[in-house]
């Protein structure tokens, strides 16, 4: 059963020994162009993710600077106004 299988595979590919090769080249394009869209996809996703922790550095940067000036507004006794962002 599995002799008589493989004979007939045999046959087919003494019989196509060209279409065998041009599926065959086909699929090693395929497998070619799938792993350079895999590395264009994750140097892309790198630099996306570069970029957002930059922009979460400058939020958390941002915060922390008018938390120390509101802090630093507190620690001298004044008062810190929520509406205008002052130290009065």
């Amino acid at each position: 059963m599995i002799a008589a299988a493989l004979g007939e595979v045999l046959a087919f590919v003494r019989r196509y020994p060209r279409l065998i090769a041009t599926l065959l080249a086909a699929l090693a394009l395929i497998v070619v162009a799938a792993l350079i869209y895999r590395q264009i996809y994750s140097s892309g996703y790198e630099a996306a993710q570069s970029a957002i922790a930059k922009q979460d550095k400058g939020a958390v940067d941002a915060a922390d600077k008018a938390s120390a000036r509101r802090r630093a507004c507190i620690d001298s006794g004044r008062v810190w106004s929520v509406a205008t962002g002052q130290c009065r």
